[in-house]
């Protein structure tokens, strides 16, 4: 027998082995993978029951659902019902409510126009209480300035008043002189009537002042010029007012910073004022 064959018999020999054993390993393999597929069966077979026992259960659950979903269909048509007339009464409120829109912007608008109105108010009401409060000032110095008047103008009446009483009481005393002149008094009275005027002949200083009141009516007048400043009883001042001769006074009464007597002289249209100058240096 040739090298060749002797080889390829070996070769032979070696690839019968291995068929031989790769078809006793498969064997071996078929005989563990049918094992495995009848225990595989076998659970499936278990679980097969376990899962038709699970399927008999959700039936029954299906069933109970099933049920409840009729139920529930039920009060969902109830409730499509009560959302459709929910509806109509939305679309109702929405319509309310474009139309409450529309009013409140109409509110706010005006709301508006009253919130300048108020504004322009605030400030007029400002404005007025700021001219108020200088009112009610000026008007404070105006009742002070009426009052010290009407406190003057009744100082004055009183010192008219006990002027009168003085003056009332001297023409009772003169009325009572005269009744029982001596014969100096006549004689006196005669110079006079001659043009002598014993009055003048007095020496009396310079002096001028002003009318502090007067009566026009009871020929009173009183002056502020005094005994501080020379003034005597019978005394005699001329009453001017600028460049105008009003009158003439006579002094019947003297005090120390103001004296009062008779006009006895007016001129023509004319009557004695407060402020007026008296003076006795008139030519």
């Amino acid at each position: 027998m040739s090298q060749v064959a002797r080889v390829f018999v070996v070769l032979n020999l070696v690839v019968s082995a291995g068929f031989l054993f790769a078809a006793a390993t498969f064997l071996a393999l078929n005989n563990d993978y049918k094992n495995q597929l009848e225990e595989e069966a076998k659970a499936h077979s278990d679980d097969n029951k376990t899962r038709d026992l699970a399927i008999g259960k959700l039936n029954d659950e299906v069933k109970s659902q099933q049920s409840q979903i009729s139920a529930l269909r039920e009060q969902t048509s109830q409730k499509d019902g009560t959302i459709s007339t929910q509806t109509s009464q939305i679309s109702s409120l929405q319509g309310d409510k474009s139309n409450l829109t529309s009013e409140n912007a109409s509110l706010i608008e005006a709301n508006r126009a009253h919130a300048d109105a108020v504004a322009k108010l605030q400030d007029d009401n400002k404005l007025l209480r700021s001219n108020n409060g200088e009112l009610a000032t000026e008007n404070r110095a105006k009742t002070k300035e009426a009052a010290d008047a009407v406190a003057a103008k009744e100082s004055s009446d009183k010192s008219i008043e006990d002027l009168k009483a003085t003056i009332h009481g001297h023409e009772k005393t003169i009325a009572a002189q005269t009744e029982s002149l001596s014969e100096k008094d006549l004689l006196i009275a005669y110079a006079k009537q001659k043009g002598v005027d014993f009055e003048k002949i007095q020496m009396v200083p310079n002096m001028s002042g002003h009318v502090v009141n007067a009566d026009n009516a009871s020929r009173l007048v009183q002056v502020n010029i005094g005994t501080s400043k020379g003034m005597v009883r019978g005394a005699v001042l001329d009453v001017v007012r600028g460049g105008t001769y009003i009158g003439r006074v006579r002094i019947d009464t003297v005090f120390d910073k103001q004296s009062a007597g008779l006009l006895t002289i007016v001129a023509d249209g004319q009557a004695v004022m407060v402020g007026d100058r008296v003076t006795n240096t008139l030519n």
